[in-house]
């Protein structure tokens, strides 16, 4: 039911169904990880981490118990998504040292994961390190194409997505403004243009 109010932007309701999974059963991790994305959405960063700490406990606990059965059938989200999440809020919290801790967690567990690869090319914006952010963003472009069903739809994250080609664009602008010209950046700002102008 969570899940179901969340996608449909219920988020007051799927906060309450969360936290009645949890009175019920204190180590079901699909309830953590979708409450602690729900919290960090609400700017809710304490509690969203704290539960995204105990969803990564609660994993290791049941690997080290042997439980893979418990944590197959549970595992909605997983600890590339949860360490996303970290970083997440320690970016929106200007700790961009951490922020980049987690997120590099995230893509060692999985690196074609495209939302991390955005978030890494907005640090880079923010401290104008435009090689990196070029090189970011291109590596979540790749990504999110690659695996846009299996790692999160472009449709249901489509402002996310906009956001990582704008950035991408600022980065390849900049890049080209400076003497370390990226080969094929002109080809590159011109499919960025066309691709703006479809979303």
């Amino acid at each position: 039911l969570a899940l179901i109010h969340s996608r449909e932007g219920n988020l007051d309701k799927a906060e309450y169904h969360c936290r009645e999974a949890l009175k019920y059963k204190p180590d079901y991790i699909d309830p953590m990880n979708v409450l602690g994305l729900l919290l960090a959405h609400k700017g809710e960063f304490e509690e969203a981490r704290s539960l995204m700490f105990q969803f990564l406990e609660t994993c290791e606990h049941l690997k080290t118990e042997g439980d893979y059965n418990l944590l197959i059938l549970n595992k909605l989200g997983s600890d590339y998504e949860v360490y996303y999440t970290l970083g997440e809020i320690e970016f929106k919290e200007s700790n961009f040292e951490k922020a980049q801790e987690y997120l590099e967690k995230s893509l060692d567990s999985n690196e074609y994961y495209w939302r991390p690869y955005a978030l890494l090319a907005s640090m880079a914006l923010e401290t104008q390190n435009w090689e990196s952010a070029a090189v970011a963003g291109e590596a979540g472009i790749t990504c999110a194409f690659l695996n846009a069903e299996k790692y999160g739809s472009l449709g249901a994250q489509h402002s996310e997505f906009r956001d990582m080609l704008q950035n991408y664009q600022t980065a390849l602008t900049e890049c080209a403004k400076s003497s370390n010209r990226i080969e094929g950046l002109d080809d590159a700002l011109a499919s960025i243009d066309e691709l703006l102008d479809k979303k």
